[in-house]
């Protein structure tokens, strides 16, 4: 996907299409306002987040002192260097490609480039931060781009700049005429029913889905996360081709004031000890919810008892590990506890919590940062190089997603290279479980966990519920998926990395989950995996994107 999107957008061959028109107006609208601005400051910054290839940044270079990019995949920021051969020269010195979560911004930057004291953040530094070429309109949900825009005024500060570059929703019809059916490798095939030209909405048959905004609709969303008065907010709006700009100033002496409790806080303030709250504390105790969650720790305990005689040690990876509960309840059934999530806070709150895995970090635990997407890469460089005994035959290996973590990532494409590497990191003998709301309970959900717990996902009602399709959205965004064996089925076996003789599955419903469970025969695992339908973005995806 990666090379395919770069293809289609700026590469030689898409000069003149629509698209590439966008992206070169774009590019004239950031050079205008770092030549307006330039001469008030003693030097000017651009934060990309999401910046993918790094494509403005190489078009930009000459326009301003430092660029930072903040960006999930780490194979992306590979890509870009290898694409860009002038911004690694520049790496370490004027150009910061880093991996890091929008939600995070501010700390990403002061962790992994210019501490606080640093010039970087002074006033007489303009820092304009910006999320270009409708990344915004494919972020899942209203909390993430939330959070995501309010830690981007915070980063940009008195005086500085956001802006936000998405695909018009007035040329939604011009976008699937002239781009998406012209285009099937990107989405999949699509024909006009499957535009919503009056919302500005797009979903593929694939499951590809975009948002084209409105000025209103961007107007709501920027004066709703700025996080100061609005008296100290400037906001203007540029239609360039297929795209709008929402272009937002912050006033100097405003932006210097103490932020305004966000109304929608980001995740790794309010949100974890919410949901910890509401499943994992003891005020919880004896709830729908906090059954599953004892359930789901004594099925990973029968499981580990029944194979740790054929083994000389057992390991658990859990993906999107969050503040560990599971790890805090089996520490003693297992010799080895490597978890993996993508926020830094929420391992931190997890080492917080639980003393135990504190003692315990660096030894038989191990909290890392990563993406489930580079899953095998992240274990391999953070934690176990390959010709560690931890990837020998000899080691069970589970690994495992668990409380609907898997339900609620954003589309298809996510949850294939997610599981694929799940399987990839089990290998032969190995185990993955992938422990999922079921679709059955979701009316026991909403009656007994949902309604009763407006400060998780916002207000619900039973029309926000289609309990035939197992999917809740509530007024907020929040969006969750609860599975039906079928479902999980058909997704397990799709992206099974081997031939399908090799896999024993079984399932388990336990309260209101499901759990799939995978065992790798040994002889299977350690053949070659076949090559993936959805090939894994740390793979292909990175430069189909950037073509």
């Amino acid at each position: 996907t990666p090379l395919v999107w770069r293809n289609a957008i700026y590469s030689e061959k898409a000069a003149g299409t629509a698209m590439a028109q966008l992206f070169e107006q774009q590019v004239a609208l950031f050079k205008d306002i770092f030549d307006e601005k330039r001469q008030a400051y003693d030097q000017c910054a651009i934060v990309e987040v999401g910046m993918g290839t790094a494509e403005l940044f190489s078009k930009i270079t000459g326009n301003v002192d430092t660029l930072v990019g903040v960006e999930l995949s780490q194979p992306m920021i590979d890509l870009a260097f290898e694409l860009h051969g002038e911004l690694k020269e520049l790496s370490g010195s004027k150009v910061h490609l880093v991996q890091g979560n929008a939600v995070e911004l501010c700390d990403v930057i002061e962790r992994s480039v210019y501490p606080k004291e640093h010039a970087f953040w002074s006033e007489k530094t303009l820092r304009l931060s910006c999320m270009c070429m409708n990344t915004f309109g494919i972020l899942p949900g209203d909390a993430l781009k939330d959070a995501a825009l309010r830690q981007m005024f915070l980063c940009a500060g008195a005086g500085g700049l956001v802006i936000v570059g998405c695909w018009h929703s007035e040329s939604l019809p011009q976008g699937y005429k002239e781009f998406y059916r012209h285009h099937p490798e990107l989405c999949g095939p699509c024909s006009e029913k499957d535009f919503d030209y009056e919302k500005g909405n797009f979903r593929s048959e694939t499951g590809y889905e975009s948002h084209w905004w409105s000025k209103e609709e961007l107007e709501t969303i920027v004066k709703r996360n700025f996080p100061w008065a609005l008296e100290g907010l400037r906001l203007r709006f540029e239609v360039r081709g297929l795209g709008i700009f929402a272009i937002c100033e912050v006033l100097p002496a405003n932006g210097s004031a103490e932020p305004i409790e966000a109304g929608n806080p980001t995740w790794e303030n309010l949100t974890p000890l919410v949901w910890r709250n509401a499943i994992y504390s003891e005020k919880a105790a004896g709830t729908a919810m906090a059954q599953l969650f004892e359930q789901q720790v004594a099925l990973f305990k029968d499981i580990f008892d029944e194979k740790r005689q054929a083994y000389d040690q057992c390991a658990i990876v859990e993906v999107g590990m969050g503040t560990a509960e599971l790890f805090s309840k089996i520490t003693g059934n297992v010799d080895t506890l490597v978890g993996v999530e993508l926020s830094q806070p929420m391992i931190d709150l997890a080492f917080e919590l639980h003393g135990e895995l504190k003692e315990l970090s660096g030894s038989k635990v191990h909290l890392v940062q990563g993406n489930a997407v580079e899953l095998c890469d992240v274990i391999e460089r953070s934690v176990y190089p390959k010709e560690h005994a931890f990837w020998s035959e000899k080691t069970l290996r589970l690994s495992c997603m668990c409380m609907n973590t898997f339900g609620i990532l954003p589309g298809d494409a996510l949850k294939d290279a997610a599981l694929r590497q799940m399987f990839l990191c089990a290998g032969a003998g190995g185990l993955v479980i992938v422990g999922c709301w079921h679709s059955e309970s979701l009316p026991q959900g909403y009656k007994e966990f949902y309604r009763h717990h407006p400060e998780l996902c916002g207000p619900c009602s039973e029309k926000d519920f289609d309990y035939e399709k197992g999917n809740f959205r509530s007024e907020t965004g929040y969006e969750s998926h609860w599975w039906s064996k079928e479902e999980l089925e058909t997704i397990v076996k799709r992206n099974f990395p081997w031939a399908l003789e090799g896999l024993r599955l079984r399932f388990e419903v336990r309260g209101l989950g499901i759990f799939a469970i995978c065992e790798v025969l040994p002889a299977n695992g350690s053949a070659e995996p076949i090559e993936a339908g959805n090939p894994t973005w740390e793979n292909l995806t990175p430069l189909v994107w950037r073509n």
